[in-house]
């Protein structure tokens, strides 16, 4: 590999690198903004490169006329069935759906970064998960691994936990999610080893509120798949984790390949390894992108999820709904700021272990 083109990569590499820090507050007007939304023809062809028992049902160019819209790295589906995602420059945007899918509206961004003595932000957004039962907002700030909560009223706390001290900075607390049962899941980013095609990354389970300084995490290790890495996660109504995985291929420009791995949280064991099987690959055809953010939306007329194990034997109908994926463009103009909707081929279950 000759300079010029090893100088070329290091660059690009680089740039995907998201910004940390921002000096002082941006001032937004978003007096006449909107969020557009353009949907993607469904060709044979795309259908045909995303391998696995998942299937695209709906696909959308997202834009905004905005400085600060891209660079989505988190998705979370809230309460009144709207979608919630957050930048690495720390920026939320609520996405409306109606349809089964987004629609255009008024471009609803809302800064959610957070200020330190400095004047500095802390701004690397990158995990967001709401937590039902207490209407807690649960929020990952990858530099410094910061994990941040939002009650109901708007009052904002945050902890450093100790188990995560001796993370990575850049390459942290990535993927974040609240289980039914309030425990909390984070992994980081970065592996600590590789070997036979497979990464080992740290993952800590904590058994409730990690503002609470009783609470202790399970430290195991997450094994992921062919050294993707893990970028979010979302609970499905069975009680399994769907987590999204995303590797970069750095070429003149880069390319992505994604993964939605199916994992069971009733597995995890302190000290232990800790996977799942393939629901899905995204490694080629027009729609290949960094996806980084996905959400559990329910939706009465998608393919069925069957409910929890413990509630198999009641007459409860099978809950309904569909993944959502949206990529994190890097603000490259290479890239494109996409949402995919997916369900499962076959009604009345979740994919089986072996997927």
């Amino acid at each position: 590999m000759n300079r010029r083109r090893l100088f070329l990569i290091v660059l690009i590499a680089l740039g995907l690198a998201p910004g940390v820090w921002f000096r002082s507050q941006p001032q937004l007007s978003l007096e006449g903004r909107s969020l557009v939304v353009s949907p993607l023809t469904l060709s044979p062809e795309i259908g045909d490169t995303l391998r696995g028992p998942l299937k695209l049902t709906g696909a959308w160019h997202l834009e905004g006329d905005h400085h600060f819209f891209g660079g989505f790295s988190a998705l979370v589906s809230r309460n009144d069935g709207a979608l919630l995602t957050g930048t690495d420059r720390g920026w939320g945007l609520t996405i409306p759906l109606e349809k089964n899918g987004p629609v255009k509206a008024p471009l609803a961004l809302e800064f959610m970064g957070r200020a330190n003595r400095t004047g500095f932000e802390l701004i690397d957004l990158e995990a967001l998960s709401w937590d039902k039962s207490s209407q807690y907002l649960w929020a990952a700030y990858e530099h410094g691994n910061v994990i941040e909560r939002v009650d109901p009223d708007g009052l904002r706390r945050e902890v450093r936990p100790v188990a995560m001290s001796l993370w990575p900075d850049n390459r942290g607390a990535e993927t974040m999610e609240v289980l039914p049962d309030g425990r909390i899941l984070v992994i980081a980013e970065g592996p600590t080893r590789r070997g036979g095609g497979m990464a080992h990354h740290q993952a800590l389970l904590f058994p409730d509120d990690m503002l609470n300084p009783a609470a202790r995490p399970i430290s195991f290790r997450f094994v992921s798949h062919k050294n993707f890495r893990p970028v979010d996660a979302t609970v499905l109504p069975n009680g399994k984790i769907a987590i999204l995985l995303r590797r970069t291929n750095l070429a003149i420009p880069p390319s992505f390949e994604n993964a939605i791995m199916i994992a069971d949280p009733a597995l995890i064991n302190e000290g232990t390894e800790w996977t799942g099987s393939l629901a899905m690959l995204i490694n080629s055809g027009s729609l290949t992108d960094n996806y980084e953010g996905i959400a559990w939306v329910s939706i009465p007329n998608a393919q069925a999820i069957a409910p929890p194990a413990a509630a198999a034997n009641t007459k409860s109908a099978p809950l309904r709904g569909a993944l959502f994926v949206i990529s994190d463009d890097n603000f490259a103009s290479f890239q494109r700021t996409l949402m995919l909707r997916l369900e499962w081929k076959q009604e009345g279950s979740a994919p089986s272990p072996e997927g």
